[in-house]
Order: C-alpha cells, then structure tokens, then sequence
C-alpha cells in the first residue's frame, strides 16, 4: 500500500508549486516534475474537477479507426477484471492521443469517477488532463505508476493510475491500457498486472494480424488460381483432392466447389491409366501429352504437369496442371498471325496485277502454293494475303525460314521433338511449327534451302496428313495449308539433285510468281510515294524531298534487293532525320538499267522442266511408270507434258 505520510509531503510539495514556490521539487521523480512543468506551461488549469470530452460524432469515429484494438483488448480486459473484481479497480482502454474508448471495472467505482469524466470519450492526453499515468505513458513510452498528488489536476488527486503502452509489431504506439483505483489501494503489483495484460493484447494482435494477412494471401491464391486458364488440382498422396480450380472444374463438368475432400478417382472413370500413373508417380512430369476419359465418355488430348510437394523426404501433396492441346493451336494463332492482307500489296504494272489476280484465285482453294521470285519482292507479304484471304484464316499462320536455320536444327523445328531427345531440351518435348499450324497456313520460306532427307519427311506429311515429332513414336494427324516460297529455280535445283521433283509437283499446284522490280520501273515513283507517306506519318516528320536528278537515279537503278531495298532506302533516309532522300553509293553509280538477271518467268521454267522430263527418261531406260512416280505425278499427266513439250519416248 502506498505511504499515507508520503502522501501528504506530495500534497504540500504540489502546493508549493502550484503556487510558484518550488524548493522541494527534488523529492518528485524527474519524470513527474518534467511533466508538471510542461502542464504549467501549456496552461492546464491545476484545479480543474474533470477530463475534457469530444462529441459522441467524434468518439465513434475513434472507435472505428481502433476497431481492432478494441476487439482484441476488449477480451484480455475480460479475462484479467475477473480474476480483480471487487478489489474497487478499473480498466481503461486509450487510444494514442490519450482518449478513452473502453471501460470495465467496478459499476460503483465508476459511477465514483464520472464526476472526473473518466468515462468513454473523456481526454487524458497532457494538455486535456494534465499529468497521469495515460498521458506519461504515452510521452515516456513505458509502463508507469502516476499516485495521488503526483497527478497535476485536482481530479485526480484521489486516484492511482497504472498504465502500460501498447505496441503493434514494428513498434508503433497504438494506444494505453491503464488500470485506476483509489491511491492508498495500489502497489507495484498492480502495474505487473497491467504490463501483462498490455503485452497479452500485442502477442493477440500481432497473432490477429498475421492470420488477417495469411486470410488475404489465401484469398488471393484462391483467386489466381481460379482466373488462370489451366486446369489445377492439388491433391494429397492417397488421392484426395484438397484444391480444385474452376478451369479444371468446368473441364471435368462438375461444380469444383463440392470436390473438396472427395478422391481423385470419385471424380472420373477408372479407364484413365495414363493420368494415374503420371500423377502418382515418383518423378515430376513436366508438359507430357495424355488422353484423359470423362464422365460423359468423350476423350480429349491434354498437355499435363505435375509436381511431387516434398518437405523433410517425404511427399506431402501433389500439384497437377493441365490444359487441351487445342490451346496450343491458340497461343500459336494470337502471336504468328498474318498482318498482311491484299490491299497491302501496292502496284499498277500488269504483270503485277496479273500475279495478285491468280494470289486472289489460289487463295480461294485448298491446295498448295509455291511463291517464286527474287529476295525482296515481298513473298512473305504475298503468302500472309493469301493466307487472310483463305478459308484457313481463322487458323494461325505459322513461318519458318529453311535457310536461316541452321540444318541439324531444322527437323525439331519443324517436327518438334519427344521427351528425352536432346541433351538440355524442354522436359516433356516440344511441338514444331507444323504442330503449331494446325488449322492455318504453314509457310515455308526458302524451301530450295531444305536438307534432302527432310523434303523426303515433308513429302510425307503432305500425303499422310500426318507426322511424328523428332525422337517419338506416334503419328500425329494435321490438317493445314502449306505456301512455300523461294528464290531458287527448283528445277535447275532438282536437275543437280539438291532439290526432290516429287516434293516440287506437291507443292507446285499453284504457282505464283512475284515480278522483280526492275521488270517494272514505272512502279518506282508508286512505291516510293507510300514508302514516304507511310514513313513520315508513323516517324511524325514532312514527306522526303526528291530531286530531278535522284529520281532519275532510281530509275536507272537495276534494284537487285527489289521493292524491300527501296522500302530501306526511304527509312534510312528517315532515321538518320533528313530532309531529302539520301541514296547509296551503288544507287549514286548507277548509269544504266543493268541486263536482266535469269528471271524465273513461264518460259524459263518450261525450259528446265523439258530438259527435266528427257533427262529422267533417260535415266530410267524411258519407262514412263518410273518417271511419272518420280516426278509425283501421274502417267496421263506425264504423257500430256510429253506431247507439250514434243518429247518422243523411244521406248513404250
């Protein structure tokens, strides 16, 4: 219990100061003087009979920003006055700036300390209520004891105050807790109860805080699992599904919220050895491609993952992804898709129209096209109309580039590979590009550049509409259009033998040929004009000027990199910001069109074509059977070119 004689030296020290006379402030503790002294200076009045209080507005909305702290508090505030009741204490709950938001204690000593407005609402921050235990607490930033006339307001002077802060987890000041009862009543165990009661509510709202954010991390995670496109299961070792996303949901036909707990094979058919045997598993399966039975009966090809969940050696859970393999053909549609239509193609010379004239009418079929034309002619751009202008242009368009692979490359490009096959590759294989084109255009670019032994695989594919990845062992069905493309004359290729006259007649069903732009050179100032104007729009600067002279230049220019070197001309002259267009040095030598090039025109191919037909007569002693299985076509087809051609077979 406190000294009553200790009691009644504060009341006269706390006079003498009050009234300006301070000889015996050196019996106060240092902190209690320093706070008087404060008190004197801010002007609280030493005789005031009550706390200051806000409006009942104010009060709420102080309560709701301390809405936790009030929850968690409002428990161990609880439990510690039963173990205290009836010993004429009470609790205090402040929050940082020193306001009450809660009290508990003893209904007649609270009734006792209404006339002090220690009730909800009421200030006892420095400047409100002078010095005590809820004010100190919050300037010293420790637990506290503040007795009798320590107090600066005679309010208080009757009352003992026991106060501990109260921390979040960085340490931040929250709010008091305060325990307030008469002064002759209370000792230093009192501010024990106090300090662990304040310590209790941090451990509860650090406890609080951790389980709010671990909530919001798993509602999160629920979340993302359910928007991503693939399906998802995590399950545990024996099979029970423990999470099970609304993709995969929707895949197996079921409401994905009410498979919780259940198994894995309660969910499908026992015919699904393939996925059983992957899920359960030692080893992780990455992209591996299955069939899997549902309910309804219908098979369908997915592309699945799966990953042991391993925490001390042992398996705790298995995560398992998957997805139809038709979102392959997805992803390859959104990014190879053509850009390029017809009414890009810009040109007036005949020859020119004539060619997009039969682009038009190929593009209206199915069969294969062979582009041929010289580098820069725009046979990329040509095969991307086609494409956009065909029934295959929902499917993807897929480009492969046979000379800028290098040739051990090409076939996985191509075909793609198994699991397994290379040293280093994507576990679980890869598709190729004709994988990827599924549905669409696959468009071979450079094809005079394709190793042999692959043309004899691609022929294959033509005539199977089938194909097997590098390495595996199942033929895979597919149903696209292939353009091909290349700046090679096949048949002095295949006449050499780097070219098969097989895969030639496959592809050559439509032939098409892009006319090199020395061949039309009153298309130049055309093309030049929407180089310029499509330059200076995208680049934000006035049209190039061109003078009498340049322009005499450019025609006399042979062009040997075609319509795609004056397209580079334009943009050159762009970046390096000039005004006029500024030519190359083979361009500013320029005197005279150069003679023309070997073009790849109709006569030129019936050429070798003759030359082709007699020399494989000969090879095979005239058997028309032979040369005709050779050349992929058939024996009338053969004998319609003979006549054209006036080739005699000297043997029947």
């Amino acid at each position: 219990m406190i000294n009553i004689d200790r009691q009644g030296e504060l009341k006269n020290i706390w006079n003498d100061f009050i009234n300006e006379r301070i000889e015996n402030t050196d019996r106060l503790p240092s902190f209690i003087l320093e706070s008087w002294k404060r008190c004197k200076k801010l002007n609280v009045n030493p005789y005031q009979k009550a706390a200051p209080m806000v409006s009942p507005d104010l009060l709420e909305e102080r309560k709701n920003n301390n809405r936790q702290l009030i929850e968690v508090a409002n428990k161990t505030m609880e439990d510690t006055y039963n173990f205290i009741k009836g010993s004429e204490f009470m609790f205090g709950l402040f929050d940082k700036d020193g306001y009450a938001l809660k009290i508990l204690g003893d209904q007649e000593v609270i009734e006792r300390t209404k006339a002090g407005n220690w009730q909800e609402g009421s200030c006892w921050n420095e400047l409100g209520a002078g010095t005590n235990g809820v004010s100190l607490a919050i300037i010293e930033d420790r637990p506290l004891q503040v007795r009798g006339f320590e107090h600066y307001c005679r309010c208080s002077h009757y009352w003992a105050c026991s106060a501990a802060p109260i921390h979040d987890l960085n340490g931040n000041l929250l709010g008091v807790l305060d325990l307030t009862g008469r002064y002759d009543l209370v000792n230093p165990h009192t501010l024990g109860i106090v300090v662990s009661a304040a310590k209790s509510i941090e451990r509860m709202l650090a406890l609080k805080n951790v389980l709010i954010k671990y909530q919001i991390a798993n509602k999160y995670q629920n979340v993302c699992l359910d928007v991503i496109e693939e399906c998802l299961l995590i399950i545990e070792p024996d099979g029970t599904i423990n999470h099970i996303n609304i993709s995969a949901g929707n895949f197996f036909e079921i409401d994905s919220s009410k498979c919780i707990g259940m198994n894995l094979n309660a969910i499908l058919p026992a015919d699904n050895d393939s996925l059983y045997k992957i899920v359960y598993s030692k080893e992780d399966v990455t992209d591996n491609e299955i069939s899997i039975l549902l309910n309804n009966g219908n098979k369908i090809r997915c592309i699945i993952s799966k990953r042991n969940v391993i925490i001390d050696n042992q398996k705790i859970g298995i995560v398992i992804t998957f997805y139809k393999t038709t979102r392959i053909k997805k992803l390859a549609r959104k990014f190879t898709s053509a850009t390029k239509t017809f009414d890009d193609l810009i040109g007036s010379d005949i020859q020119f129209k004539q060619t997009i004239k039969l682009a038009k009418a190929g593009a209206l079929g199915d069969a294969n096209i062979l582009i041929l034309g010289e580098s820069g002619t725009g046979k990329d751009m040509l095969a991307q109309a086609i494409h956009n202008a065909s029934s295959f242009s929902d499917g993807p368009f897929v480009a492969i580039n046979c000379a800028a692979i290098p040739h051990e490359l090409i076939a996985s490009e191509l075909f793609g590979y198994a699991d397994g096959v290379f040293t280093g590759a994507v576990k679980g294989g890869k598709p190729g590009k004709i994988e990827l084109a599924e549905g669409g255009t696959l468009f071979l670019d450079e094809i005079g550049d394709m190793p042999l032994n692959l043309q004899t695989t691609l022929l294959r594919v033509i005539e199977n509409k089938t194909f097997m990845r590098v390495g595996g062992d199942r033929e895979i069905p597919v149903e696209e259009r292939i353009i091909a493309a290349t700046n090679k004359n096949l048949l002095y290729e295949i006449s050499i033998g780097k070219f098969r006259a097989d895969l030639y007649y496959r592809l050559n069903i439509v032939s098409i040929e892009m006319p090199a732009l020395r061949g039309r050179p009153n298309e130049i100032k055309l093309l030049l004009e929407y180089f310029i104007n499509k330059m200076a729009k995208k680049m934000g600067k006035p049209p190039l000027k061109i003078s009498k002279q340049k322009f005499e230049k450019l025609m006399a220019y042979n062009w040997p990199g075609n319509v795609r070197e004056l397209s580079n001309l334009v943009e050159r002259s762009y970046y390096f910001d000039m005004d006029e267009l500024i030519l190359t040095e083979s361009i500013a030598k320029s005197k005279n069109i150069s003679p023309d090039k070997v073009s790849l025109n109709a006569n030129n191919v019936e050429s070798f074509e003759r030359k082709l037909i007699e020399e494989l007569l000969e090879q095979n002693n005239y058997t028309v059977t032979e040369v005709a299985k050779t050349m992929g076509q058939s024996r009338s087809t053969l004998y319609r070119k003979m006549r054209k051609y006036n080739i005699v077979a000297k043997y029947q």
